[in-house]
């Protein structure tokens, strides 16, 4: 699985984290938590997706 940052029009100031297998699934999942919340609209887009690699994540920490 891999991990990503989701933000979406109808929360300008807050992301989303969800783990997908791909970014597709990622999309979709996103749009899925957003509806059960009562976030979303039809008007509701991603506005960014970005992927959370997990390696350069460790280094950071290991080197700090």
């Amino acid at each position: 699985m891999k991990k990503f940052i989701i933000q979406v029009s109808h929360t300008e100031y807050a992301k989303i984290g969800i783990e997908a297998k791909n970014k597709q699934e990622a999309e979709e999942l996103v749009f899925e938590n957003i509806d059960c919340a009562g976030w979303g609209n039809d008007e509701t887009e991603i506005i960014d997706i970005e992927e959370i690699n997990n390696d350069n994540k460790n280094k950071r920490q290991k080197s700090d």
